[in-house]
C-alpha cells in the first residue's frame, strides 16, 4: 500500500489525486473548530460499496460518537456507508508493546520541537498542540538540577 500525505493548507486533495483512487482516508483534523474534510475526502475515495472508507480519529464531535454507539447497538450506521470513527485505546499491553518498539528503535517518534522545561516553553508547546497544525511531538526536556 502506498502512503501519501497531502498538505490540506496548501492544496485540495481532489486537485492532487484522481477520483476513486483512494481506499481509505484517515482524518486526524476533526474538531468543532476545523473544516469538515469528509466531503473533500469522498471526492477521491472509492465508493463505499467498493470498499472506500473514511475514518475520523479521536473526533471531538459528540453527535458522531452517539451515532456510532447506536450503530454498534442497533446495527444501523447513521453516519453513512463507509464512515467509521476510531478512538485510541490506551491499555497496559498496548503501552508495553509501544515502549518495546521505542526502546528497540523499531519506532522513532517524529519530534517537531525539543524545548527546555520552563514556563515560556511549556506555553509555546501547548499553543503548538492547540493549533492542531503541528507535525510531530512537542518535547519538554527536564534539566538535571534545575
Amino acid at each position: 500500500a502506498e502512503y501519501m500525505g497531502v498538505d490540506y493548507t496548501k492544496e485540495s486533495i481532489s486537485d492532487v489525486l484522481d477520483a476513486s483512487s483512494v481506499d481509505i482516508a484517515y482524518d486526524t483534523v476533526t474538531s468543532p473548530e476545523d473544516t469538515n474534510y469528509e466531503p473533500e475526502c469522498w471526492k477521491v475515495l472509492k465508493p463505499a460499496k467498493e470498499g472506500g472508507r473514511y475514518v475520523q480519529i479521536n473526533t471531538a464531535k459528540g453527535a458522531r460518537w452517539a451515532a456510532m454507539t447506536l450503530r454498534d447497538k442497533v446495527g444501523i450506521n447513521f453516519l453513512g456507508a463507509g464512515v467509521d470513527l476510531f478512538f485510541a485505546d490506551t491499555n497496559r499491553a498496548t503501552l508495553e508493546r509501544l515502549t518495546a518498539w521505542l526502546e528497540s528503535g523499531t519506532v522513532k517518534p517524529l519530534q517537531a520541537h525539543v524545548r527546555p522545561f520552563a514556563e515560556g516553553s511549556c506555553v509555546a508547546a501547548f499553543e503548538a498542540l492547540q493549533s492542531r497544525r503541528t507535525v510531530g511531538k512537542q518535547v519538554l526536556e527536564m534539566v538535571a538540577g534545575a
